[in-house]
């Protein structure tokens, strides 16, 4: 929920979090910034994640990530 992604913010000083599924498959990032402010703290927060991620492996280039990003 929101309120639980709040909690987490104020404990961890973290403000981005990876979005995982079930089988720990990462399907979106989420922000405070993404958290409309007027939203209560008992919805659900998957309809505000970026779902439009772009990940890369170990072996990824320095030079394709800089030029995807």
């Amino acid at each position: 929920t929101v309120g639980e992604f709040k909690d987490t913010i104020k404990n961890t000083k973290h403000s981005k979090f990876p979005v995982l599924d079930e089988n720990d498959k990462l399907v979106g990032i989420i922000t405070i910034n993404d958290i409309p402010a007027d939203i209560l703290d008992s919805e659900e927060i998957y309809k505000y994640i970026t779902k439009d991620t772009i990940t890369v492996t170990p072996k990824t280039s320095i030079a394709y990530v800089a030029h995807t990003m």
